[in-house]
């Protein structure tokens, strides 16, 4: 949560990096606290909202050794987000995302900072970069293509991409898979 407001640092968020889902333990922790509201609200039902919550966290807890098994040899592999809201993902998986199309959070990309970016993404060997949908996949395109890299679709939400509409196991399947494929293809 940032400690003071000032739009030169870019579209910041005053609550707080609302991109916190797209790391599975976190889901697990906002899973625990909407079973337990359902819990409050509707005593009756208890039994079911405690038995679909050990239900998907018992498979959350499955697939989180298989996702980090999955993302393992590409510990440390930096990748290019377009905007700043990857941080929870990087770091449960061991990605090093740092490095922006958007100069500051919501602020286009000038020419000169797209540059920048291709002569770092060039020295440094950084060849993937990932794009939300709402997002705009061409100028992500033209930077991969002049530093030799790639662009993989992403998204946080079910649905937000064609092979996530299974819901948020789904969802985190598509970026583990489409993430891990991308960094073995050029790695």
């Amino acid at each position: 949560m940032p400690t003071t407001l000032d739009r030169s640092r870019g579209d910041i968020h005053a609550a707080g990096n609302p991109h916190y889902l797209v790391d599975p333990v976190n889901a697990k922790a906002v899973a625990q606290h909407i079973a337990d509201a359902f819990c409050a609200k509707d005593e009756k039902s208890s039994a079911v909202y405690k038995k679909n919550l050990k239900t998907f966290t018992d498979t959350l807890d499955a697939k989180i050794v298989e996702w980090e098994k999955k993302m393992e040899p590409f510990k440390g592999q930096q990748v290019v987000a377009y905007h700043n809201s990857w941080v929870y993902f990087g770091n449960r998986f061991g990605l090093k995302i740092d490095l922006f199309l958007e100069p500051k959070p919501g602020v286009p990309p000038t020419p000169t900072h797209l540059a920048e970016v291709i002569t770092k993404m060039r020295e440094d060997h950084v060849h993937v970069i990932i794009v939300d949908p709402y997002l705009n996949r061409r100028t992500a395109e033209t930077v991969a293509s002049k530093a030799d890299g790639i662009v993989v679709d992403v998204t946080q939400f079910p649905g937000g991409v064609k092979g996530t509409e299974g819901g948020y196991v789904q969802l985190m399947d598509y970026l583990v898979n489409s993430l891990s494929r991308a960094l073995a293809t050029k790695h």
